[in-house]
């Protein structure tokens, strides 16, 4: 099978995906830029040597089929700099296939315009949706084929069917709102499609051990629960739920800020406050702040009193 060169800034993210990559090409290599410190390891998924991204052309890239570049996502806004704007050099230089991830590194995923170096890609790998920099600017250039891995590659077979393989479309699974995950559950998700994706599919909550910062705060922005709780309750949930197929019901209960399990078991779990109010209330961060609107109103009228200058 064809040996893949992957790079990235995040330690942890990528290994999960490059499982998946493993799954579906065979032996992949994981290489990784410098100078970015990894999070702290999950639990079971120990810390390991990851080799830098040195000398792509070398004998390492010698070795590869393909190339896939995931070293930067699409948040970024600037001409790439030091050991990444060597690696994209380096992979420009190959004469190997390259497949970008999101957005070929070094073009702006909203304008399309590239800054500075932009890897040359033989084709590129849109998740969720489209980004709109891939059909103007320089992408056309610089993409390749486009090709989109959204939400309906998994419930859907290419003629439109349901794959019944596919977890969502059993039951008792296919109407679950809650999903029960392991570690690392939406770290690399940088964008809310993630969330509304998920809220299509009709899922309300999420139990993992931990979740990637921008993902959590995109749930609570668009009324998705995310609730941590220690790796060992997920995994005697999930026992629990085994043990009764089609009967076991996990409830949350956000105003006690507690999961309940099949068995009756009370597992408590921690919000913020004002995270927990919004959720109860259905409010994002404008409609927090038009509940104070009288309050605003008042200090408004307050302050044109007491400087009326600054109203002219």
């Amino acid at each position: 099978m064809p040996s893949s060169r992957f790079a990235s800034r995040s330690l942890l993210a990528p290994r999960v995906q490059t499982r998946v990559l493993a799954a579906a090409l065979g032996a992949v290599t994981l290489l990784t830029l410098g100078g970015c410190p990894p999070k702290p390891p999950a639990p079971k998924l120990p810390p390991r040597e990851v080799p830098r991204l040195g000398n792509v052309a070398g004998t390492e890239g010698d070795r590869a089929d393909v190339i896939v570049d995931a070293i930067f996502g699409i948040g970024l806004d600037r001409a790439p700099e030091g050991e990444a704007c060597e690696a994209i050099e380096a992979m420009n230089r190959a004469g190997k296939p390259v497949l970008a991830l999101d957005v070929p590194s070094g073009l702006n995923a909203d304008s399309g315009h590239t800054p500075g170096i932009c890897v040359r890609a033989a084709a590129t790998l849109a998740f969720i949706a489209w980004k709109r920099g891939l059909w103007t600017g320089a992408a056309a250039e610089v993409g390749g084929e486009r090709h989109e891995f959204a939400q309906g590659v998994f419930r859907f077979k290419p003629d439109g069917s349901e794959d019944p393989d596919c977890i969502f479309n059993q039951q008792p699974y296919r109407d679950a709102p809650i999903i029960l995950s392991r570690e690392n559950f939406g770290c690399g998700s940088s964008r809310e499609g993630a969330v509304w994706a998920l809220k299509g599919m009709g899922i309300r909550a999420v139990i993992a051990p931990y979740f990637g910062d921008i993902f959590n705060n995109n749930c609570f922005q668009n009324g998705l629960l995310p609730v941590a709780l220690p790796i060992h309750e997920i995994e005697q949930l999930a026992d629990e739920m085994t043990a009764s197929p089609g009967n076991a019901r996990v409830t949350i209960d956000l105003e006690n800020c507690q999961v309940v399990s099949p068995t009756g078991r009370t597992i408590p779990f921690q919000i913020d406050a004002r995270r927990q109010h919004a959720m109860l209330n259905g409010l994002d961060d404008i409609a927090q702040t038009l509940s104070h609107k009288d309050a605003i109103a008042a200090w408004q009228a307050q302050d044109k009193t007491a400087r009326p200058w600054v109203w002219l």
